[in-house]
């Protein structure tokens, strides 16, 4: 998945990710619309800044409904998807 769109910002959210890191997260969220197939579920990955080895992600599409199980505060923006 690699073409896609902005359709619009939806904001910034703030999320303290205490007690595993003394940091507050500054999160640009956006509205994206796809202009490709998209698979229903690719493999992902987070680098660490090459610091330490790469964590591994399997990750999928759920119902905008079912938003509410997304961790750590990812779902913070959705409700304005609908605005």
């Amino acid at each position: 998945m690699s073409d896609f769109k902005i359709v619009r910002k939806l904001g910034v959210a703030e999320y303290d990710i205490s007690p595993y890191r003394f940091e507050i997260r500054h999160r640009h969220v956006f509205h994206l619309g796809l202009t490709e197939p998209t698979p229903d579920r690719w493999m992902s990955q987070e680098d660490h800044d090459g610091e330490q080895e790469p964590t591994y992600f399997e990750c999928f599409w759920i119902p905008l409904d079912a938003a509410h199980i997304l961790q750590s505060g990812q779902g913070a923006l959705l409700g304005r998807l609908s605005d």
